[in-house]
């Protein structure tokens, strides 16, 4: 049985569509940060308790440590040295978040969370991002965690 080339095309784009779109996420630029901590939330906004963070100093996969969001969605890390790092947030159900960055001074006794990222969960058909706030928005998202 042969099978006809425009139907052959078109099988094999279907295939292409499905698989790309249901894998490929592209990270955002590496950004620097003087402390790791944060928020995770859904792309809708809601806290998600219990994800999963890891931060692994690049190059060194042993010196990984991790951590768990409380009940608000928050984490933080403290005496992580300077250096090139990724962070990785694993929740069930959700896509994988990814992002390298750059530890750059690190501040060794905030109070508070001065710079936090935001992670968004997208469910696992969906692209999940970690971005550092900026600007106003930090006030929003630390009257958030306290």
């Amino acid at each position: 049985m042969r099978i006809p080339r425009s139907a052959l095309q078109s099988m094999i784009f279907v295939c292409l569509s499905f698989s790309c779109s249901a894998t490929t996420c592209i990270g955002l630029k590496k950004f620097n940060v003087r402390q790791v901590c944060g928020q995770v939330r859904t792309v809708t906004g809601d806290e998600i308790p219990d994800a999963i963070i890891q931060v692994t100093r690049n190059g060194d996969s042993g010196a990984a440590v991790r951590t768990q969001s409380d009940h608000a969605g928050n984490f933080s890390f403290s005496r992580l040295d300077g250096g090139e790092y990724t962070i990785r947030v694993d929740v069930r159900g959700f896509h994988t978040a990814s992002q390298e960055f750059e530890i750059r001074r690190p501040m060794r006794k905030a109070r508070s969370c001065s710079q936090p990222l935001l992670v968004r969960m997208q469910v696992a058909d969906g692209c999940s991002s970690v971005a550092k706030v900026r600007g106003k928005d930090v006030k929003k998202i630390n009257a958030q965690t306290h």
